[in-house]
């Protein structure tokens, strides 16, 4: 699966709640049938290579902190206040990529972009 593109903007203290979804030609992907897990890591904004600095990350969204959760054709991606209003970072750039676990795990790149932290709840 080639990742998209789509930039994001947190605010500082606001709920962050956002549904993706994706078709191919024949129509809406069921991800919880291929996927078991997910994570999205944000990293400084000048990094580029992100998968060669997986582990020099900003932020941290999983399935396993339950900030993503993976529910048929739905990807939902949910911050609460609390977590929105402790972040120090004001930008970024984040990879979310969907997991096949096993022994050997298959890791796909879904999304990437910019992601901005701005003060204020909308």
């Amino acid at each position: 699966m080639v990742p998209g593109k789509y930039d994001m903007t947190l605010y500082r203290g606001g709920t962050f709640d956002v549904s993706l979804s994706a078709s191919d030609a024949d129509g809406p992907i069921d991800f919880g049938v291929t996927y078991t897990s997910a994570e999205m890591r944000v990293y400084r904004a000048w990094m580029t290579n992100l998968e060669e600095n997986p582990d020099n990350f900003l932020f941290e969204l999983t399935t396993d902190n339950g900030m993503i959760v993976i529910a048929g054709t739905s990807i939902h991606l949910g911050i609460p206040a609390s977590v929105t209003q402790s972040l120090t970072f004001e930008s970024g750039v984040y990879l979310l990529k969907l997991i096949v676990d096993g022994l050997d795990p298959i890791v796909d790149p879904f999304l990437n972009g910019k992601l901005k932290v701005q003060n204020g709840a909308v």
